[in-house]
């Protein structure tokens, strides 16, 4: 975090506490040519009692792209609006002066369905890229990586679908090359599309049924498991031709109104849409 080539160390102690019960705090070592230091450099607080900040702890890339590495904690019982909400502390690194220039900036729910991180548009990670382009190509890359860590954290997760609905709002703001390099394996697609043409009608049913039965080929097997069961079969194509045709429910879950990423964890692949 301070640039000097030496790793440095965080710990994360949940349960530790200065001046509030368990409000939990993270300590952070300085690298050296010999070793960690004998005392932290600086350590943050939960500042609120059963908070638990450094319940996780992980290295955050470069979020602010200056050239110093910046770390991630959690507080998962801090609440403000919300009660246990939760709240992540992004500390950034500042060079040489970190202990005296410490910047955190924190992250917390405004609602109760709130669990991911905002304040993060399309435009804003646009200009984030667009001003790396310009100034140092690395620091977008390395951005570009810390976000996506971010989003397989989340996607891991029970709030797995916020995830996948909030990295799917970002993707216009990041070019198609560099959707490719760092999140090709992310596909948007729309349920029931079989046959991708960016609509959803008989043809995609019996797209499916020549799969099935016939060899056709399909470039997202996401797309052709309509009732979003986790295999591609017949029922897929019957589900289908029951809600064009006789009133049946509509492929559930989305994205089916607009193309997104899947948000059941099911094994099958979109290798493209």
């Amino acid at each position: 975090m301070d640039g000097d080539g030496f790793a440095d160390v965080a710990l994360g102690a949940p349960f530790g506490e200065r001046d509030q019960e368990d409000e939990g705090r993270v300590l952070v070592y300085r690298g050296s040519p010999k070793a960690l230091g004998p005392s932290p450099a600086f350590v943050l607080e939960g500042n609120q009692a059963a908070a638990q900040l450094g319940a996780s702890v992980a290295a955050a890339g470069d979020v602010n792209m200056d050239g110093f590495a910046d770390l991630i904690a959690g507080a998962p019982r801090h609440h403000l609006r919300v009660k246990e909400a939760g709240r992540a502390c992004v500390s950034f690194g500042w060079g040489p002066k970190v202990i005296d220039v410490l910047k955190t900036r924190l992250f917390e729910p405004q609602e109760e369905e709130a669990h991911t991180l905002p304040g993060m548009e399309p435009a804003d990670v646009r200009a984030a890229i667009e001003r790396g382009l310009d100034e140092e190509p690395d620091t977008t890359g390395k951005f570009l990586v810390s976000l996506r860590a971010f989003f397989e954290e989340g996607m891991r997760g029970p709030r797995r679908s916020d995830a996948m609905d909030e990295l799917a709002t970002l993707r216009p703001g990041i070019p198609d090359d560099l959707w490719e390099r760092y999140f090709g394996d992310y596909r948007l697609f729309t349920r029931g599309d079989s046959n991708a043409d960016r609509k959803i009608d008989i043809s995609d049913g019996i797209h499916t049924l020549r799969a099935l039965f016939s060899g056709a080929s399909l470039t997202c097997r996401d797309a052709a498991d309509s009732n979003d069961d986790g295999r591609v079969d017949i029922s897929d194509a019957v589900y289908l031709f029951s809600y064009l045709f006789i009133g049946g429910d509509r492929p559930p879950p989305d994205p089916f109104d607009e193309p997104g990423l899947d948000p059941t964890d099911d094994g099958l692949e979109c290798k493209s849409y």
